[in-house]
């Protein structure tokens, strides 16, 4: 029983420090995407969007900057499926360490 005891311990540990490394993963992707809303709005564009066929008249644009407009994009979108994907691995742990026998309440998030 004793050898449980320590198995559940050390699975608490580990979901704490999960938790933080999403916390920060979310800290670090909110600055992303504020420094990407602070360029302006082709910074903004949504990551399914296609670059226009024609640019309105003044606005002086070149092909190299759609493509490092759509690599931006697509790294954005790579790093907010991975946020998605930890959490939802994170509440399936959660859940699972709930409704294991015995294990009452989980200690709250360290903040």
């Amino acid at each position: 029983m004793s050898g449980l005891s320590d198995e559940n311990a050390s699975i608490r540990l580990e979901l704490t420090d999960l938790r933080e490394q999403v916390s920060a993963l979310a800290a670090a992707a909110a600055l992303q995407l504020e420094a990407q809303l602070a360029q302006g709005p082709r910074a903004a564009v949504p990551v399914d969007a296609t670059p226009p066929t024609e640019m309105p008249a003044g606005d002086v644009c070149t092909q190299t900057d759609f493509a490092e407009d759509a690599a931006a994009r697509e790294e954005t979108a790579h790093w907010q499926q991975q946020l998605l994907a930890v959490s939802d691995w994170l509440q399936t742990g959660a859940a699972l360490l709930q409704d294991a026998p015995g294990m009452g309440r989980l200690p709250p998030p360290l903040t």
